[in-house]
């Protein structure tokens, strides 16, 4: 998976001006990266009227999230790909959290797509049973 070969990238941290190549950037991290994101089409338009599916994954250390439409010929296209490092707190959380952290970040950042197609969500778990379920502790 593409979010498991960006973590090297995503932590660089650039401490000088001087045009040097960073480390990651040698390696074969940044290889697949590009020889995956050069294949077209990476990326598809939404068509109007047809159901996306969300798929979430969480990682250890990071939550990612890739929106999905099937197409005219049946085969289906990308169409957003999110992820994200989990902040000190949150990788405390348990694996369905993660999920769930998953779900509210993919849905803060495509609210635009829910609010105009039938969304259907794909996990290895079910995190809205889970948060549905879950008591509620008040006073």
């Amino acid at each position: 998976m593409l979010m498991e070969t960006i973590p090297p990238l995503s932590t660089t941290k650039f401490q000088t001006i001087e045009l040097r190549i960073p480390k990651p950037f040698r390696g074969d991290a940044f290889k697949i990266i590009k020889s995956y994101l050069a294949k077209p089409p990476v990326l598809a338009a939404p068509i109007l009227g047809k159901p996306l599916v969300l798929y979430i994954a969480a990682q250890e250390r990071f939550v990612g999230a890739l929106l999905a439409q099937e197409n005219s010929e049946g085969k289906e296209n990308s169409l957003y790909y999110l992820s994200r490092t989990m902040t000190p707190n949150e990788l405390n959380y348990s694996p369905i959290e993660k999920l769930c952290l998953a779900l509210v970040f993919s849905i803060q950042k495509m609210k635009h797509y829910f609010q105009a197609h039938v969304v259907r969500l794909i996990s290895r778990a079910n995190p809205i049973k889970f948060v549905m379920s879950k008591p509620v502790l008040s006073d």
